[in-house]
This record gives structure tokens, sequence and C-alpha cells, in this order.
């Protein structure tokens, strides 16, 4: 059962609290050690192959169709991997790439050479090209998901991509699972969010997602996965996915961003790390980087997409500590080397307790590194029957153990210390400017029950150095 929580729905910036010095650069590959090795492991781990042997990868390729309002005919392409000897309905997850080059200029003496000649706009490609086999990037991480029963169709979108259509898919499917996105797959609208007599969705997975032409669904559970060296290419956008649905609909659905430490986009698609898009400072093929391998990217892509499948699709609550910020990790992320992901979450039965608006007070803001910020209520509310608060906040990069108080005080006055915390800042690898995470932290109530604060009549919260 998902335990009723309260969110701040804010970011507690406590950067000026800092007493530690920033390390050096190149200590960040130690940060991310650490932080990776911080959080416990959660007993049931999806990384971990599953029972099910899957079948080898095949392709199909039909005749291209025509779809309404688009100019040319559009590619039928994909690569499925299934599990073998499972009966009856399995359920189906859908990869759909994002937006990348579709055709590419053959290099006669380096087969997996896909870098020259590369472009977005034509379609179909020339004579001269190949079409670029964005839909081929997931095949790993299709394999495990076949090992835990379920079918996967990874699709081309190229066709489409090139035209920069706004159109509508329908399939016939016995249960859709999750549609996991890549990079500026989410470029015009979000065409197959939809549900039919015939399909529905059950879940949706975005990766490093861009936000042009966002689409959030706030009924429909999600998991978006971010990129933590190049921002989802700018500005960590794609977490805007999760914080754009605060406060629609009715909260039921749990939308969860994972924060992968020093990943770049590129390297969750394994198809496009050869493509010659990379900031400097994000390019994973400088080793003096300190970026995530491809191996390590692909095992973090691996497990919190299956957790996530199990979690929607399955019900299953075991896996739900990974992704919904309950600060544990999966132990087999970290196979190909130490890998830090952490969790933020909304929705799924938390409750609103401190919303940003022009009513709320925040006194105490400062440069002092020891003053206290205290954050006030409009009204005085109840948090009756509520099991802990969850709050966001953000330290400077690559610092050790800042240490926090938080206090609650209610309508009498009475005040008390209910919860300490203590973050490590994220590892130093973004490019200057980009922004910093907010790391969510989760204190229980026990300690303001027991200093006797009315919980019917709670009021401020206070921030203590």
């Amino acid at each position: 059962m998902v335990n009723k929580i309260l969110q701040t729905l804010f970011f507690v910036s406590i950067t000026s609290l800092i007493r530690c010095a920033p390390l050096e650069e190149q200590e960040s590959s130690k940060i991310t050690g650490r932080l990776a090795n911080l959080l416990p492991t959660n007993p049931v781990d999806p990384g971990i192959p599953g029972t099910n042997q899957a079948t080898e990868p095949a392709e199909y390729t039909p005749p291209n169709v025509t779809l309404l309002n688009v100019a040319r005919p559009v590619e039928m392409r994909a690569v499925v991997v299934g599990p073998k000897s499972a009966p009856g309905l399995r359920p189906l997850v859908i990869f759909l790439h994002g937006r990348a080059s579709n055709c590419y200029t053959p290099n006669p003496n380096d087969p997996t050479d896909h870098t020259q000649g590369t472009s977005s706009g034509e379609w179909p490609c020339p004579t001269s090209k190949l079409l670029f086999s964005s839909f081929r990037g997931y095949v790993k991480t299709q394999t495990l998901f076949a090992t835990h029963g379920f079918v996967t169709v990874s699709i081309s979108s190229n066709g489409v991509n090139a035209q920069d259509i706004k159109g509508t898919n329908t399939a016939l499917f016995q249960k859709v699972a999750t549609r996991s996105t890549h990079s500026s797959t989410c470029v015009g609208d979000d065409p197959i969010i939809t549900t039919t007599p015939n399909w529905q969705i059950r879940g949706l997975l975005f990766i490093a997602p861009q936000t042009i032409g966002q689409n959030p669904v706030p009924n429909i559970p999600s998991v978006v996965i971010l990129s933590g060296c190049d921002g989802d290419l700018t500005d960590l956008e794609g977490q805007m996915y999760i914080d754009g649905l605060r406060g629609v609909d009715k909260g039921l659905a749990l939308h969860s961003s994972p924060f992968v430490a020093n990943a770049s986009h590129l390297y969750f698609n394994s198809e496009w790390p050869q493509i010659s898009t990379h900031t400097p400072t994000c390019d994973p093929t400088n080793p003096q980087n300190g970026l995530l391998t491809r191996a390590q990217q692909e095992a973090a892509l691996a497990g919190y997409a299956i957790a996530a499948a199990h979690l929607f699709l399955e019900s299953n609550d075991h896996v739900r500590p990974l992704i919904d910020g309950s600060g544990f990790r999966a132990a087999s992320v970290s196979s190909a080397g130490p890998v830090t992901v952490l969790s933020h979450a909304i929705g799924a039965n938390r409750i609103p307790f401190i919303e940003a608006s022009e009513l709320l007070k925040v006194t105490g803001e400062g440069a002092m590194s020891s003053q206290t910020v205290t954050i006030r209520r409009p009204y005085p509310t109840s948090i009756v029957g509520s099991e802990s608060i969850a709050m966001r906040a953000t330290v400077r990069e690559t610092t050790i153990g800042t240490k926090v108080a938080v206090s609650i005080i209610d309508a009498s006055g009475h005040r008390a210390t209910f919860g300490t915390f203590s973050l490590d800042g994220l590892p130093s690898t973004a490019p200057a400017g980009a922004p910093n995470w907010a790391q969510e932290v989760r204190l229980p109530l026990t300690g303001a029950t027991a200093a006797g604060i009315d919980l019917n009549q709670v009021y401020a919260l206070e921030i203590i150095p």
C-alpha cells in the first residue's frame, strides 16, 4: 500500500547553508561512487534477468503505408523480442525512438560509421543513403524485458519525424504497457496517448525527453528518466513532465523522475552515440569527462524501465521503492560500474501540504549560512493520518554531508524539530549553467507526534542549518 505522504510543492534551496568547500572537478567520480552506495538495496531487483528465455531479435518490414494528411508513405519497420514458452496473453511494451537523423551516407571503409551525410528532413532516403536504424537501439533492454515475460516491439518512426506530422497512431493490442521514448520523441503532440475499446495504455516511460509540444497525461502513470550530464539536451526540461502535472486531475496516478547522474541522453540508444552531436562536456567518447559508459547506461535504463512495467502492468508493489522517491537502489544497475540513480515522485496518494503561491510567506532567506528559513501557509491545515513529509532540496555540486534539520509549527505556536537529513551534491559533469536537480527528502512525522504538535492545525515549516 502506498503510504500517505505530504508534499512540499516547491524547491527548498539550501545552497547558502553549505559549509563544505567544493571538491575539485576530477573528484566527481568519487562522488558518483559514494552516492551509488549510500542508498539501501531494494530486495526485488528488476534489472536481474527473469525466468523466461528471450527469443532472438526479429525484424518485420511490410510495405510502406500512407497515413492521413501525410504527404509521403512512411515505413513499417520494427524489432520484436519476446519470451519463449510463455503461454497466454502477454503484456506488450512499445519502444518509440526520438528524433535523430533519418538517413546517412555509408562509409565503405567502416560499415559501423553512421556519421557521414546524416540528415533529418529527407524522406524517403535517396538511393545514395541508408535508413538510420534508431529503432534497433534498444535490443539489450528488449531482451531483458522478454526474460521478465514481456513482448517488446521497437518501431521505426523516421518517416513520421521527417515529415513533422501530428497524427494519431492506432493499433489492435490486447494491452499496451509502457511506451518508451527518447530525447525529442515528444516533439509535437503525443500521438499514442489514448484509449480505445481495443487497447489501453497502462503506463508511459519517457527517456530524456524534450518539452517541445509537451503534452503530459495526468491520469496515466509515468516515469521520466533524466540524463544528468547533458540535461536531456539542455536544461533537464524532462522534469516538466512531472512538475507540469501538479494539481492536475485527482493526482491518483504515480509520476516519477529517476535522475541518472553523469548520463548522456545519447547513450540510452545504442545506435545514437555514433552521431557527432555531443557537447564538449557531455561527449561520452571522451574518458576525461567522467560520464557513464554505454553498458552502465543500458543497465540503468533496463532496470528502471522494467520496474515501471512491473508496477504499471502487474501492480507489483515490490519494485515501487525504486522509482517513487523512497530512496532505494537496484544493485544490478551498478553491475557495469557505479551508477547513481535518484528518484522523485508526485501523485499516488501524496497530498499537497505547502504549495508555491502568492499567499505563501517565506522569511529568513539570505546569504548567511546559519540562517533559519520559515515557510508559512496562509492558514493552518490538518495532516492527521499522514506518515511523512516529502520535500525537494538542492545542495552545491560535489559537496558531501550537508546537514539540515526541519521543524514543524502548529497554530498555537508549538514548535518541534521532527527530522534531520544529510545530502551529498550531485557530480559536477553538467555543462556550465545547467540546473541542479533537486533531490527528494522524506521525513517521518513520528517525531512531531511525540513532541505534542497538534497535527490538526499545522501552520509552518522551518528549515534549520
